[in-house]
C-alpha cells in the first residue's frame, strides 16, 4: 500500500530490510542524517568525558616544606605529606593523581614534559619559573602554615659574636641576598635595606642558592645574609651550621608563601572540583596534621583578607574564624579608642592594623 510521504513523494511501507525506496529522500533522509550525527556527537562526548575521568592529574610540588624536598630534622616541620592530599584529590575529582616533587618547574618538565595541571610551591618561585618557561598559571588557593598564616618573612642573619649587632651596623659591610626568585630574601630584603638607608653604603651580592647564602656567613665570606625565616632552625637541626652560630638582627615584611596554581589545562569545571577538595582539608584534622597546616587551604582573596585584618562580616571569608585568638581575656580590657554611637549597631566592625571601621547611622534619620 502506498502512502504520501512528508516530502511530497510516495514511500512504500512495510520495508524491514532497511533498504530505501526510490522516493526515500528529502526530509526523511535529512532526519536520518541529523539523528546519526546526534548519536555520534553523544558518543564522542561520552567518550571524551570517560577519557577525562581516566586522565592522570599531574601535580608539581615545589613546596620547600614538602617531605621529599626538606629534611626530617625538626619534628612537625618540613615534613608535609602531599601523598595524603593526592588521595583526597583523587577521591573528590575522580581522577588518579601523579605527584612530581622538584625544586623548579624546569626540572619537573624535564621529567614529565610540560603537560601539568597544578603547581604547588612558594608563590614567588612558581611565578618566576612560569615566566621563564612561558607557562600561563593562575593562583587558585593558598596553604596556611601551623600558625594559620599564608605569608613568609625573610630574616637578616649575622655571625653570633661578630661586630654587627643591628641593621645600622651593616653600613660598609657585605650582605648576601637570596636568589631573585625567592622574594622574601631578595626583593623584600632590598626594600628593607632601602628603608633603613643601607642601599648605597652596603655591598650586596646575590647567592645562587639559599644554602650558599647561609654558608657565606658561616664561612666568614660575608657579614650578613637574608634567609627564609624557617631556614636557620633547619640548618642547625640538620648539622649544616653550628648551634647558635647565627643570630637574627632584622626581618623583611611578609610576602605570600605557598600557593596552588592552575595551568590552562584546568577548565572552570575542574577548578571548582579541585577547590572543593582543597576546602575540605580544613575540616579534616588528619590532613591538616599531614600538611602542617592550621587552617588548610584558603582562597586567594580570603588569604589576603586574613593577613590584612578583620575586613568583612564575620571576618575573612565570612567564616567566623580568627587565626589569632588570645588564650585568656583580661578581667578589665584596656581601652585604646572609643567613640559614641547614635544608637544600636547596624553591622559588625571591620579592622586592619591601622583602621577600625564602625557602622553607624545619621542621628537625624530615625530607624524604621
Amino acid at each position: 500500500m502506498l502512502h504520501p510521504g512528508r516530502s511530497g513523494c510516495r514511500r512504500q511501507t512495510g520495508l524491514r530490510d532497511g533498504r530505501e525506496s526510490e522516493c526515500d529522500s528529502g526530509v526523511g533522509r535529512e532526519m536520518k542524517r541529523i539523528l546519526t550525527v546526534g548519536l555520534l556527537a553523544a558518543a564522542i562526548v561520552s567518550a571524551s568525558e570517560a577519557q577525562a575521568a581516566d586522565k592522570e592529574l599531574r601535580v608539581v610540588v615545589m613546596d620547600p616544606m614538602a617531605a621529599p624536598l626538606s629534611c626530617a630534622c625538626v619534628k612537625g616541620m618540613g615534613q608535609r605529606d602531599y601523598q595524603q592530599l593526592a588521595r583526597q584529590l583523587t577521591e573528590h575529582v575522580g581522577r588518579p593523581v601523579k605527584l612530581i616533587f622538584e625544586e623548579s618547574l624546569a626540572l619537573a618538565y624535564g621529567r614529565v614534559g610540560r603537560n601539568v595541571d597544578l603547581i604547588i610551591g612558594k608563590q614567588s618561585v612558581v611565578r618566576f619559573d612560569a615566566r621563564q618557561m612561558k607557562t600561563p598559571v593562575r593562583l587558585i588557593a593558598q596553604l596556611s602554615d601551623p600558625q594559620g598564616k599564608t605569608q613568609l618573612t625573610g630574616v637578616v642573619v649575622v655571625r653570633t659574636g661578630g661586630p654587627v649587632r643591628q641593621l645600622a651596623d651593616l653600613k660598609g659591610h657585605t650582605v648576601v641576598l637570596g636568589p631573585a626568585e625567592d622574594e622574601e630574601t631578595h626583593a623584600a630584603a632590598q626594600r628593607l635595606f632601602t628603608q633603613h638607608g643601607l642601599d648605597r653604603a652596603t655591598t650586596f651580592n646575590t647567592a645562587d642558592s639559599l644554602d650558599a647564602a647561609a654558608y657565606a656567613v658561616a664561612d666568614e665570606e660575608a657579614d650578613a645574609a637574608v634567609l627564609p625565616e624557617f631556614m636557620p632552625l633547619l640548618l642547625e637541626a640538620c648539622g649544616k651550621i653550628e648551634p647558635n652560630a647565627m643570630r637574627v638582627i632584622g626581618r623583611t615584611r611578609p610576602v605570600p608563601f605557598v600557593g596552588v596554581f592552575a595551568s590552562d589545562s584546568v577548565d572552570g569545571k575542574l577548578e571548582q572540583l579541585l577547590l572543593g577538595a582543597l576546602w575540605r582539608v580544613g575540616d579534616d584534622a588528619q590532613l591538616l596534621a599531614a600538611l602542617e597546616s592550621k587552617r588548610g587551604f584558603l582562597g586567594a582573596q580570603e588569604a589576603a583578607d586574613a593577613s590584612s585584618g578583620w575586613t568583612d562580616w564575620r571576618g575573612p571569608g565570612r567564616r567566623g574564624i580568627s587565626a589569632h585568638v588570645p588564650k585568656q581575656l583580661p578581667d578589665k580590657p584596656r581601652v585604646l579608642w572609643s567613640a559614641e554611637l547614635t544608637g544600636p549597631a547596624l553591622a559588625g566592625i571591620s579592622a586592619t592594623s591601622e583602621y577600625v571601621v564602625v557602622p553607624d547611622k545619621d542621628a537625624e534619620i530615625p530607624l524604621r
